[in-house]
């Protein structure tokens, strides 16, 4: 999408995917924390749930920061604060742009949601405390310095300092080991199921 891209060019981004109640919020705070010294931050939020979204405008707008959807592309500019992402299907597009991603579902008692694609697309992914449905995966991911848990604005906001100075990507030995694995987990899935249809065959 040239348009798209064309209006972030230049811009510090950093994406909050699958957020709750709560968790836009917890962004919010971070964006203007990293505000302080990055002036052209720019925070993407796709929430769980679209319905939410004008709800989360409203939230987010009261803190004086400047909201735009995502189907409301055109009216983007240099000072826009955050994009809220209001269509579906297109994660991935943001994965690939902001390389730091916080997932939500996880500074709430909800389990988080599944990294093993974000990471798959050489993102750095953070989140909070709350991951027992993919505790596996996090644990995994940790060992390869590709997870960090933050709990609190703080820490998210010292995080991605350090992500945006370093500016580090992934390496392609540690992308291949992320992909061998969500194959891997894959291929586990598959075979459950198939043991599963043939018991009650």
């Amino acid at each position: 999408d040239p348009i798209f891209l064309n209006k972030i060019t230049n811009r510090k981004i950093w994406c909050a995917a699958s957020t709750h109640s709560t968790e836009e919020f917890f962004c919010a705070k971070t964006h203007l924390n990293l505000k302080q010294n990055f002036k052209n931050i720019l925070t993407i939020i796709i929430p769980r749930h679209i319905h939410r979204i004008n709800t989360i405008d409203r939230e987010l707008s009261g803190l004086n920061l400047k909201v735009v959807f995502y189907s409301n592309l055109n009216q983007m500019s240099s000072d826009t604060d955050i994009l809220l992402v209001d269509t579906y299907g297109e994660t991935s597009k943001f994965f690939n742009i902001s390389k730091s991603v916080f997932l939500g579902g996880s500074l709430i008692k909800h389990g988080g949601q599944n990294p093993i694609e974000p990471s798959r697309l050489s993102s750095k992914i953070f989140h909070g405390t709350h991951v027992d449905n993919f505790s596996e995966i996090y644990e995994y991911l940790k060992s390869l310095g590709i997870s960090q848990q933050v709990d609190t604005s703080d820490k998210l906001t010292k995080a991605l300092t350090e992500e945006f100075i370093s500016n580090k990507p992934i390496s392609g030995q540690v992308a291949k080991k992320i992909d061998d694995y969500g194959f891997e987990i894959l291929n586990k899935v598959i075979k459950e199921i198939k043991i599963y249809i043939n018991t009650w065959r």
